[in-house]
């Protein structure tokens, strides 16, 4: 998942999804609501007659008090943490709309989750305090954790444990009505979570959206290479029940992104008919095993963390500054980071026969085999990156192409922001095999 921004059809969705919970004081708002159960697993968890009011704050310091501005909130906290993160807001934010229907006020009926996320306590506590995690800043934590009993002791948390003394229990549910209000005044912190988990968990999952997805409802701790070895893998340790809740999983979330009119096998909410999150998707591959570059702009991930460190903060604060001098207009995203020496000689084989022998030259895309030669994608951590350069405005990449000038010199731009942070980086455009979009360390 590339950095990719909310689409103008991801923008729609997210607002027309907030003229759906209209009402305020006792019924549906996405800032405040109940249900007609109580809070499970909490010291409310009997009174089914409390309305639960969010406090939510935006990044200007004003307090949210309708849907349209909520929505506004939303779109901008989905784009920021695809942007730090390097992820694809509209897979972010279809996953919220799953989730909770963007509402940050839920709750589940038969287990603690909450929030816009709907994040178990298990995985709040685990998101906060394991090492390998730590996802949060000391002030984003403290907001989460703000007036529970004990915090950093697991028997504090339902279901982090096993076992549980009575007192225990009584300080779980004390905590859990503390929690949720925590949670729901603080939607844009969980998006975080959300966010940071699922780039935590495609690192082990070949950066594969599928797997990523899949992996975020069957276990974050899941590894595998590829879709098809993941699904098996869970059948196996975990039951095939548990392998098609991810399966169903994984075709809901593409479902929102690619299917409109829902006229796919998918059930989808009904509320969400005619909107979408703008991906022409291809729904007729096997499981999702492919890489499932299926929209026109791809669902893979490109991962900035693969790059020797001197090109990852060069390739970073290049973006920022870029993005920060055509802000609304151009974005910069990845396109390759390392690269197999299989996958080099795939890209090398184009446009030639079975010796290597160039049959059509305009499908050439390389000189270099991976085997004989090496590219400097071929080294983990990678030498060189690719990129892309998005038009917000019109919608389409912006090609390298030297007969246009005005779009060949953003390029030449961008390449010469790298310099600043990476003197002895070097761009592909002043290659004798012209390669604008490429950049590597001399």
């Amino acid at each position: 998942m590339p950095h990719i921004l909310l689409k103008p059809e991801g923008k729609t969705f997210i607002k027309e999804m907030g003229k759906k919970w209209t009402e305020i004081n006792g019924s549906r708002s996405m800032i405040e609501g109940k249900h007609n159960y109580g809070l499970p697993f909490s010291s409310v968890k009997t009174d089914p007659s409390i309305i639960w009011k969010a406090n939510v704050i935006d990044y200007n310091g004003n307090i949210i008090v309708n849907n349209t501005q909520f929505a506004e909130f939303l779109i901008q906290s989905f784009n920021n943490n695809a942007q730090f993160l390097n992820l694809d807001a509209n897979i972010i934010a279809a996953q919220a709309f799953h989730e909770s229907k963007y509402k940050t006020w839920e709750f589940a009926e038969d287990s603690d989750a909450s929030g816009i996320s709907q994040f178990r306590m298990i995985t709040v506590y685990d998101s906060i305090y394991n090492k390998n995690k730590n996802f949060l800043g000391t002030d984003e934590k403290n907001k989460i954790i703000k007036n529970l009993e004990l915090p950093d002791q697991p028997t504090s948390w339902h279901g982090v444990k096993t076992v549980y003394t009575p007192v225990d229990i009584e300080r779980q549910e004390k905590n859990r009505t503390i929690l949720h209000q925590n949670i729901i005044d603080n939607p844009d912190i969980m998006i975080k979570l959300q966010s940071s988990l699922m780039s935590y968990i495609s690192n082990n999952n070949g950066n594969l959206a599928s797997s990523s997805l899949f992996a975020y409802t069957t276990g974050s701790e899941n590894k595998s290479k590829n879709y098809v070895e993941l699904i098996n893998i869970t059948a196996k340790n975990s039951g095939n029940e548990r392998a098609e809740d991810g399966v169903n999983y994984v075709e809901k979330i593409f479902g929102y992104l690619g299917d409109r009119y829902h006229t796919k096998k998918i059930k989808l909410e009904d509320i969400t008919k005619g909107f979408w999150f703008g991906y022409n998707m291809d729904f007729s591959f096997d499981n999702f095993s492919a890489d499932v570059a299926s929209s026109e702009r791809g669902i893979t991930i490109a991962n900035v963390a693969d790059l020797v460190p001197e090109l990852n903060t060069g390739y970073i604060n290049a973006k920022k500054d870029f993005e920060t001098k055509y802000k609304d207009q151009y974005i910069v995203e990845l396109e390759s980071v390392y690269r197999t020496a299989r996958k080099q000689y795939e890209l090398y084989q184009k446009g030639r026969n079975d010796r290597g022998e160039i049959v059509n030259s305009s499908e050439v895309e390389t000189p270099i085999d991976g085997y004989v030669r090496k590219s400097y994608h071929n080294y983990y951590k990678a030498k060189a990156f690719d990129y892309k350069i998005y038009d917000l405005v019109k919608g389409i990449y912006v090609t390298g192409d030297r007969n246009d000038l005005s779009k060949y010199v953003l390029h030449q731009e961008f390449a010469a922001m790298v310099k600043i942070y990476v003197p002895n980086s070097v761009w592909g455009g002043t290659f004798k095999d012209h390669d604008p979009i490429h950049i590597e360390l001399a």
